[in-house]
């Protein structure tokens, strides 16, 4: 049998390779800017430094958890490798180096791409093993000068300054990690297929949900909640006079079970006319809207106007919205206001004194089985 080529391979590689980050670039812009759970960045304050930083987790609050990666084989107890033929690969996930940064230090910095959504799991495993105590944190001793050189001063680039040690690193320590850096992008260009998956090819987008982070927010949700019910049910007495006044409903049940939350989300600069189509699960008893509202001067409050098309009747406003830290706007409604079928949503806010219009979005909801 006749080898093949090996510069036929190389060119063949290097198409899919490109391939791979053309429909990368494409997921992104369809996607948005906003930091996500899977996700790679390279920051500036760890920019003399070859480590790149895995978004694990994310706030309402907009604090992020992030692990520290990087492209040196050798691997301890409490790392996980991403293989090369998996998306974001090669890749090793340092989880005893990890931290909480706040997700505008991450809009700084650069996405350069995401790994896939199979690595998520075994990293937050791995977190919460370290967490119990039941993981050993301490470097393996080949890993010992890399920790100490790279790793640790990456990790404490990014801590606040009332956190970190006092007097700059060493010299010494500084001129060898930035030896060891030029050595791996030099062996990284010999290997030719290293360095362009390091570089272009960086999988599939991860669109995970953020219920998880609803964990860590469930009292103040509730407490939304129940303004919101209110609002709705005294918007209804004012619509129709004449009827008798129901019976309160009884207390809503506290968010134990996060799964009955259906989540969606949308951002400004969508075409009027385009509709947006949710597949709400069969077991969900609300449905978690959340309206990014970007860098633009706040408002002093918000609403939300829902109207389904169609029908004469079922059009109501959710108004007393306010924006959290992270620029965004939330608001949950009872699966029983929205059955099945297009809607209308409307955002408006009080700003300077005036209430206007911010943007307007089509949704079709349909339930899913699953």
């Amino acid at each position: 049998m006749k080898p093949r080529d090996p510069k036929a391979r190389s060119l063949e590689a290097l198409q899919a390779a490109m391939d791979r980050h053309e429909d990368e670039r494409a997921r992104s812009a369809a996607r948005g800017p906003e930091p996500w759970p899977g996700d790679l960045y390279a920051l500036s304050e760890t920019a003399g430094l070859p480590v790149e930083w895995l978004v694990v987790e994310r706030a309402a609050s907009g604090r992020c958890r992030v692990v520290a990666a990087d492209t040196h084989p050798a691997l301890g107890n409490a790392d996980v490798p991403v293989p090369a033929e998996i998306a974001g690969g090669p890749l090793s996930v340092r989880c005893a180096v990890s931290l909480e940064v706040g997700i505008e230090t991450l809009r700084r910095g650069e996405r350069t791409g995401a790994v896939d959504p199979e690595i998520l799991d075994p990293v937050r495993r791995h977190l919460e093993d370290l967490a119990a105590g039941s993981l050993d944190a301490a470097p393996d001793p080949e890993l010992e000068d890399w920790h100490a050189e790279v790793l640790a001063p990456a990790r404490a680039a990014l801590l606040p300054p009332e956190l970190k040690a006092p007097g700059p690193p060493p010299r010494r320590l500084v001129r060898r990690a930035a030896a060891l850096a030029a050595i791996l992008l030099l062996l990284a260009a010999l290997g030719g297929l290293s360095a362009l998956a390091w570089q272009f090819h960086r999988g599939e987008l991860q669109a995970r949900s953020e219920i998880d982070r609803l964990v860590q927010e469930r009292q103040a949700l509730e407490a939304g909640h129940q303004r919101q019910l209110a609002a709705l049910r005294e918007a209804q007495v004012r619509a129709q006079p004449q009827r008798p006044p129901e019976p309160p409903p009884p207390s809503p049940a506290p968010l134990q079970p996060l799964v009955n939350l259906a989540y969606a989300s949308f951002y400004p600069g969508e075409a009027r006319g385009d509709q947006s189509e949710i597949a709400v699960p069969r077991q969900a008893t609300h449905l978690f809207l959340l309206f990014y509202v970007g860098d633009q001067e706040p408002c002093r409050e918000y609403g939300l106007e829902v109207a389904r098309r169609g029908a004469s009747s079922g059009s109501f406003t959710v108004r007393d919205l306010r924006p959290l830290p992270s620029q965004e706007v939330s608001v949950a409604i009872p699966r029983t206001q929205l059955p099945d079928g297009s809607y209308r949503l409307r955002l408006e806010g009080l700003c300077g004194g005036e209430r206007r219009e911010l943007a307007v979005f089509e949704a079709r909801l349909k339930e899913n089985a699953r």
